[in-house]
């Protein structure tokens, strides 16, 4: 496309245009007036004169929309549009002079029909994909407001917005954070964990956007919550937690702190579970939650906790908020408890290198079946290790030692003495000698 026009048709475009505006608007002649500017249109685009072009598009989407002729408006958009050899520029103006129209309109079915035309005559093109995926939002937006959240959702889903380069990085991590929310509302849970890696992670380590960052945590949470995964869960409260926005607001800071705790305890014990259960008993915050406070003191105490002074005690403070709240609560309870009796288990590993299931019944105020099954569960996920001796009715905790580790363990105790004995310091004592006259 050449940049400088065969004929230079601004002069003739200046008298022109004014004169047919006035034939639309003045006169109510839009009919002729559009074919007037058609005419001009034709012959600037034949000469290559793009910056008449675009002026004249403008112009005519211009003349419709301020006769109010809205059927007009929508079919000279496709015309203009499909024209032959059209510029990108003028599609792209005329685009955005129709859209800075939406607001104004007052019936939603006007406004609905524009969108569409619009939405029509962006669709493959590239140099217009802002524009469209913006359009395509609002269309969301309309449909869900009418009930129609389905079609919402599939209709934003089909933008493939991490392939917009035009769009500014707020724009677009607010536009996936809005096809997420619709698949959750439809509960799409599999398309949303899907949907959600087109977030940039370095969007969200970004102070500028902690609100984005706290709104994407809040929907994971959703989704992990549909999961049951509360270490899941505990990770996107514990992200919102540390955000400057929570941290400056101490009401909030104490909320999502007890959120967060509530799903810690119930997450399956491993190495990250058990550090953030230390990390979080020394946050100063946790001391205004007298309750969770409490309960992290028994937590990272090694000994055994007494689940009747748990539900006794505690319950009716902490039964009700964060985890324990809601639909769940009873379930989630009922959680809790097997991850306090998985607690003392193993705290009786570390102790007892073998007891009776008898008196292993009685410590953990459980069936012997119970005690059983949890127990097979802990050592089926490797977290204790545990052989039952159901004949002589004895669980022993002490993994045997092979003869490699016997040995490995006895040369290690010759090096340590022969390292000692070398380090000794010996006192030379003299021994008195008898003179002789």
């Amino acid at each position: 496309m050449s940049l400088k026009p065969d004929v230079d048709h601004s002069a003739e475009v200046d008298e022109l245009l004014p004169v047919n505006m006035d034939l639309a608007v003045k006169h109510g002649k839009l009919a002729e007036a559009v074919e007037a500017l058609m005419t001009l249109e034709k012959r600037c685009r034949l000469h290559n004169d793009w910056k008449s072009v675009d002026r004249v598009c403008v112009g005519i989407v211009q003349a419709c929309w301020q006769t109010k002729d809205l059927q007009a408006l929508n079919e000279n958009v496709v015309v203009l549009c499909k024209r032959r050899g059209q510029s990108k520029t003028a599609q792209t103006k005329l685009v955005q002079e129709a859209m800075s129209y939406l607001d104004s309109l007052e019936s939603e079915d006007a406004c609905t029909e524009l969108i569409k035309t619009l939405r029509n005559v962006t669709e493959g093109k590239i140099f217009v994909e802002l524009e469209r995926a913006r359009l395509t939002k609002r269309l969301c937006a309309i449909k869900e407001k009418a009930g129609e959240i389905k079609d919402a959702c599939d209709i934003l889903n089909e933008v493939q917005i991490e392939t917009v380069a035009s769009m500014e990085r707020r724009e677009k991590s607010e536009y996936v954070l809005e096809q997420m929310r619709l698949l959750l509302e439809i509960g799409d849970f599999t398309r949303t964990n899907i949907i959600s890696k087109k977030i940039n992670r370095k969007v969200l380590a970004d102070e500028a956007f902690e609100d984005v960052k706290i709104t994407f945590n809040q929907y994971m949470v959703r989704y992990h919550d549909h999961k049951n995964n509360y270490m899941d869960i505990f990770r996107c409260m514990n992200s919102i937690y540390n955000t400057a926005i929570v941290k400056n607001d101490l009401e909030r800071r104490t909320q999502v702190l007890k959120e967060a705790s509530s799903f810690l305890v119930l997450a399956p014990h491993d190495n990250e579970q058990n550090d953030f259960l230390h990390r979080i008993k020394e946050d100063a915050t946790l001391e205004k939650i007298p309750a969770y406070s409490q309960l992290y003191k028994y937590m990272t105490t090694k000994e055994l906790i007494v689940w009747s002074a748990v539900d006794t005690q505690l319950k009716p403070d902490l039964f009700g908020t964060g985890a324990f709240g809601g639909a769940d609560a009873d379930r989630r309870w009922s959680v809790f408890k097997d991850r306090v009796t998985e607690y003392n288990i193993r705290i009786i590993g570390m102790y007892y290198d073998r007891m009776t299931i008898k008196r292993l019944t009685e410590l953990l105020h459980l069936s012997q079946d119970e005690t059983e099954t949890i127990v097979s569960k802990l050592v089926t996920d490797k977290i204790v290790w545990a052989r039952m001796d159901r004949p002589a009715n004895i669980i022993v905790f002490q993994q045997p030692k092979t003869v490699d580790d016997v040995l490995n363990h006895w040369n290690n105790n010759i090096d340590s003495l022969l390292e000692k004995v070398e380090t000794v310091s010996y006192t030379h004592l003299t021994l008195p000698t008898k003179r002789i006259v």
